[in-house]
């Protein structure tokens, strides 16, 4: 289908959630919203599709973020620069700690951005993706960054085995504010390229380009970008 509900967005964003694919037309979309009520929509399309981003936009959608997609080969990921830093796996005991990061440490993520997006339910996001893998709902591996003994920070790690080379994912990274500076992001993206060479496979991860320094820090440890794309989204009957 050219547009299907997202459930699970739509369950913390408090309005149904419709996520257009690559084909949906502009007509399309009126169409839907005919008959939708309050509702968000959200698309991506290449940064490239200008004349399809048009179209859209005139349809109502605007966008909020400029995704960049980066890689790397894991030979190429700088290592650790302090021993101050320890990564293990998420244990159970760490899960509040875990959420409080996530709820805590984004402010450029695509839902922060948006005006039309309250702020609690764009943390309220990070903090349920967290949550969903602490309960193996979601992803592959979740590791912890510890600094002076307490959680510092996670990296949410997700395994795509269909691509050429397969590809190990950042999926969520935070650190948080008490601990940035002390090489938390380095050390768990060591570990990350560490896995990923035992298992031939390349790097991957994504950030926004308002986030300028999570960009510099992923070129620093060798990252590359590979592509970009706009996100948009559309509000019908009021905010989220």
């Amino acid at each position: 289908m050219p547009i299907a509900e997202d459930g699970w967005l739509s369950e913390r964003v408090g309005c149904p959630v419709f996520t257009l694919d690559a084909d949906a037309s502009a007509a399309e979309l009126a169409e839907h919203g005919r008959s939708a009520g309050r509702a968000m929509y959200q698309a991506k399309l290449p940064t490239t599709s200008v004349e399809r981003v048009r179209e859209l936009c005139r349809a109502g959608m605007y966008p909020v973020d400029v995704a960049v997609t980066l890689e790397a080969d894991p030979a190429a990921i700088a290592g650790p620069s302090s021993d101050d830093v320890r990564v293990g796996q998420a244990l159970p005991d760490q899960g509040e700690a875990l959420r409080r990061v996530a709820e805590t440490s984004f402010r450029y993520s695509r839902f922060h951005l948006d005006p039309g997006v309250a702020m609690v339910a764009a943390d309220r996001i990070k903090r349920d993706w967290i949550d969903s893998y602490l309960r193996g709902a979601r992803g592959d591996e979740l590791l912890v960054a510890h600094v002076d003994g307490r959680v510092a920070g996670f990296l949410a790690v997700l395994v795509d085995r269909g691509g050429d080379p397969p590809a190990r994912v950042i999926d969520l990274v935070a650190v948080s504010e008490e601990a940035r500076g002390r090489g938390a992001a380095r050390a768990l993206s060591a570990r990350v390229a560490a896995d990923a060479q035992s298992g031939s496979e390349i790097v991957r991860v994504g950030t926004q380009a308002a986030n300028v320094n999570a960009t510099r820090m992923y070129e620093r440890l060798g990252f590359r970008v590979a592509r970009t794309s706009y996100t948009l989204h559309m509000h019908l009957g009021g905010a989220a």
